[in-house]
């Protein structure tokens, strides 16, 4: 069995994690968990405030505090390290994992700034907003290279056509992590 975490990972999904891995019936896979350790209840007081006490702790089935700490994976793979940008065409650069997979992956550089959009929650270091008259515009180009489409414009009809193959698709659901996590399990079953 694997299980897949990464920095959003908390709770009560770190705590199976953690106890499949103590009981050494799970291989992990990803990134170090978000550490949420604590249980904290709620107590209403008179004056329709509350206060908010931490009444218990979770531990792992060996008793590992992952308070602050999370699950740390039995095979670490960060979406950083997999998802590298070199500058390549269209956002997109060579990566090499951790354990050695080289993959070509659609990618922008962390930052945030003018102009700047995020796209599936990643960073798209290849396409920009503009502002023009108070409304926010994305040029047709952009917004061909953020859904992976092909994009033409027909002036005479004033038409945009986009199309999209089942295999654009495919790739664009690409997942490093899972796909080590496949790569994984078919190496046990050999």
């Amino acid at each position: 069995m694997v299980v897949l975490v990464n920095e959003f990972s908390a709770s009560a999904s770190e705590i199976v994690s953690g106890a499949l891995q103590d009981h050494g019936v799970a291989t992990i896979i990803g990134d170090t968990t978000f550490g949420k350790g604590l249980v904290q209840t709620v107590y209403p007081l008179t004056d329709n405030s509350a206060v908010l006490i931490t009444t218990d702790k979770y531990l792992t089935a060996k008793r590992r505090d992952i308070n602050k700490k999370g699950i740390v994976p039995d095979i670490v793979i960060k979406v950083g390290e997999v998802d590298g940008h070199d500058g390549g065409e269209g956002g997109e650069g060579m990566a090499v994992d951790k354990v050695g997979k080289v993959g070509k992956f659609p990618v922008g550089k962390p930052e945030r700034g003018d102009g700047a959009i995020i796209f599936n929650g990643l960073p798209r270091a290849d396409v920009a907003f503009y502002e023009f008259q108070g409304k926010k515009f994305v040029e047709v180009d952009d917004v061909s290279k953020m859904f992976d489409v092909a994009m033409s414009y027909d002036k005479n009809t004033n038409t945009l056509d986009i199309e999209q193959t089942i295999e654009d698709l495919k790739d664009a659901e690409s997942d490093p992590q899972m796909d080590k996590a496949v790569e994984f399990l078919l190496d046990k079953i050999k």
